[in-house]
């Protein structure tokens, strides 16, 4: 991509419920000094995506320029395989038992609300591989990935001590499922879609009890974790080039599949070529992000290029009375993480403790970004429509300073509150360091 815009050099922050709901995702290279590990890196970027048009077919680019990312932390303890997600305020890290290392099957996870503290590691009860995560009514399932061990298995963060309990798979399911699941996140029933081929259940959280599904849906065109949108009825799943959303409606009962709309206007891709890494989650009912990395560097640099995408996604009766499916992008963003030649690994909608389970809940309405604020996770270059009286934080709530000057919250760099990790004297790190091979702080080209 020719840089016709801007760049801004931006340090992305740990996630934290009082900076609001946010994007992460994670990247890795191979370890230039030993092949046996990959350097991981952990990036946070805005929930928001601003200038969107819920009633505007017309792509809007809500940021055109290029924002130059430094990670929040970067790790050689884990593989590029791990599986991220969150529970409330936690982080949690999933090992996967693949690569040149091997693994015991780790759950790793951190209190963003200390990160001070450091990393806690629970073994989990078996290692898994290729395993599909779903966090729902405040525990972290982990689906198969290991033939010989119970489907599944439940985190709850809640519980002293904090252990991985089995979860056995329900009657009649296929006994070797474990590499070729479906699962899916019904939020608003506290259920889970789990599926392979044509066989279905859903696992019904608050009573610990499988059901079959109603009926029978051949699952076989798609793999893994599906967006859930339309008040959890409706699953969606990505093409490898994204060139189109495959789509199962619950309630009718079909299959629905349409190209995504504008996407060519954001980005050129080249024909018949799945791209590196595509990645699909839900931001509302009405809304799915589309994050990807383009097939070649920012403008003609070592840097890779990640495209995101915010998607109006719509299910509606056409004119002959025919229900129909439509997706169009309305927002884009662009980004490239300081590093040379880093590659996309997952990503995860990290919401905080407003929303149990850190997963989709009810109002999604993002950040709250007063006037001439800057937001925790953004640039700081855009502004929200209405202006207020007077500046006013987004940290503390308080007026009279910006987020950048806030001292309410810890500093990054030892965890002390009163000042900010620019004001910081505690040198080489201090308590936010971090532990177990976790760097918050330092950063470069190379990693």
């Amino acid at each position: 991509m020719e840089n016709n815009g801007t760049i801004t050099l931006r340090k992305t922050l740990c996630p934290n419920p009082q900076r609001g709901r946010c994007i992460c995702f994670r990247t890795f290279y191979p370890h230039p000094g030993d092949v046996a590990l990959d350097v991981v890196k952990f990036y946070s970027i805005p929930f928001d995506f601003f200038g969107d048009s819920v009633d505007d077919d017309e792509v809007n680019s809500s940021d055109p320029d290029v924002e130059v990312l430094l990670p929040f932390c970067t790790t050689t303890a884990l593989s590029r395989f791990s599986r991220l997600s969150s529970v409330g305020s936690s982080l949690f890290v999933v090992d996967e038992c693949r690569g040149l290392r091997t693994y015991e099957g780790i759950l790793h996870w951190i209190d963003t609300t200390a990160p001070a503290d450091g990393w806690s590691a629970i073994p989990m009860l078996v290692p898994r591989e290729l395993h599909l995560t779903v966090v729902m009514d405040g525990k972290l399932y982990v689906f198969g990935g290991n033939l010989c061990a119970p489907l599944a298995e439940l985190f709850d963060p809640r519980s002293v001590p904090s252990t991985s309990l089995p979860l056995h798979p329900p009657p009649c399911f296929p006994s070797d499922p474990c590499f070729n699941l479906v699962i899916a996140a019904l939020q608003p029933s506290k259920k889970i879609l789990v599926a392979s081929a044509d066989v279905a259940f859903v696992f019904n959280v608050v009573d610990q009890v499988w059901e079959e599904l109603d009926h029978k849906v051949d699952f076989s065109r798609v793999r893994g974790k599906a967006a859930v949108f339309r008040n959890g009825t409706s699953l969606c799943w990505c093409s490898l080039n994204a060139e189109e959303l495959l789509v199962y409606d619950l309630v009718l009962r079909r299959w629905f599949k349409s190209p995504i709309k504008g996407l060519d206007k954001i980005c050129y891709r080249e024909p018949d070529l799945c791209w590196n890494c595509c990645l699909l989650f839900p931001l509302d009912d009405n809304h799915l992000c589309l994050l990807w990395q383009d097939d070649i560097h920012y403008d003609d640099t070592i840097l890779s290029l990640f495209h995101c995408a915010k998607i109006r996604v719509s299910i509606y009766t056409g004119a002959q009375g025919e229900s129909r499916f439509d997706a169009v992008v309305v927002a884009s963003r662009y980004y490239a993480p300081l590093g040379r030649d880093e590659h996309l690994v997952d990503a995860h909608v990290f919401l905080g403790e407003e929303d149990e389970g850190g997963e989709r809940g009810t109002g999604l309405v993002g950040h709250d970004h007063g006037s001439w604020e800057r937001c925790g996770y953004g640039s700081g270059r855009r502004t929200a429509s209405s202006i207020a009286p007077y500046k006013k934080c987004s940290n503390c709530s308080l007026p009279g300073h910006m987020e950048r000057d806030c001292k309410s919250i810890p500093c990054f760099r030892c965890g002390v509150m009163g000042h900010t990790a620019s004001d910081c004297w505690i040198v080489g790190g201090g308590r936010g360091g971090g532990g177990g091979g976790w760097n918050w702080n330092s950063y470069s080209l190379d990693g």
